[in-house]
């Protein structure tokens, strides 16, 4: 197995295809933000490769811009690999590429208390743990979804420097200090718009859509808000 950076159109192809799949598009974030993302060093797509080329895994890593703190952003074995030990081989090469100091960060779908959605959930987390990873006791929420923070580390730092690092790497992009990527800068804020699928769409909990425009109208830049998404309009991107 061979593991190494993905260049922009290995990117794309992953992205169209085994990413498209693993992922609902309400998680998936542009392309375009993962590669502007890589062009400002803080950004690293990981591809796992069989000898021969073929891809079997990917996982891509937002890093913290100072500190040796990387988020999972993204972590995907092809349907058609899974349960075969791929994603755990590619967590301990990434781990090992990494310096020994490296606290990596992850986010996994929280049980939701419905056995019926919940086995696929707790086999994921009994997954990440026998990897080596810890069940954090702070939880995160994107894209309406409760997630479990998970993190693996060959020392484990103070839970609250682990907190402020994770939302440090979130800030990064938009915040108070001189440092951040947009502030100042006056970009639109959307949750939707005629490109891609409708909010009332993605939302799993219908009543999140007074939140999301919270959010949408209190964040940095100018809100935007395509006609009839306010009151939960519904469309698919493919129809």
């Amino acid at each position: 197995m061979n593991l190494d950076i993905m260049t922009p159109p290995a990117l794309r192809r992953a992205y169209e295809t085994d990413l498209r799949e693993a992922f609902p598009p309400s998680e998936l974030k542009p392309l375009a933000a993962m590669e502007g993302m890589r062009e400002r060093g803080i950004y690293e797509p990981l591809r796992l490769t069989e000898d021969g080329g073929e891809p079997v895994g990917y996982m891509l890593l937002w890093k913290h811009p100072e500190e040796p703190y990387v988020l999972v952003d993204y972590l995907c074995v092809p349907a058609r690999l899974r349960g075969r030990g791929v994603g755990g081989q590619l967590i301990a090469m990434v781990r090992q590429r990494y310096p020994a100091d490296t606290v990596f960060i992850g986010e996994s779908e929280a049980p939701t208390g419905d056995p019926a959605a919940d086995g696929i959930i707790l086999r994921r987390l009994a997954f990440y743990q026998r990897t080596g990873a810890v069940l954090l006791g702070y939880d995160t929420a994107l894209f309406g979804v409760h997630f479990k923070t998970i993190c693996w580390a060959e020392r484990l730092p103070d839970e609250g420097e682990i907190m402020r690092r994770h939302q440090e790497i979130y800030l990064r992009q938009f915040g108070p200090e001189n440092w951040t990527l947009y502030r100042g800068k006056h970009m639109l804020s959307f949750v939707d718009n005629h490109d891609v699928t409708r909010i009332a769409s993605n939302l799993t909990n219908e009543k999140h859509l007074p939140l999301i425009y919270a959010l949408c109208f209190g964040m940095p830049g100018i809100p935007c808000v395509y006609y009839g998404s306010e009151w939960g309009a519904k469309a698919h991107k493919n129809e």
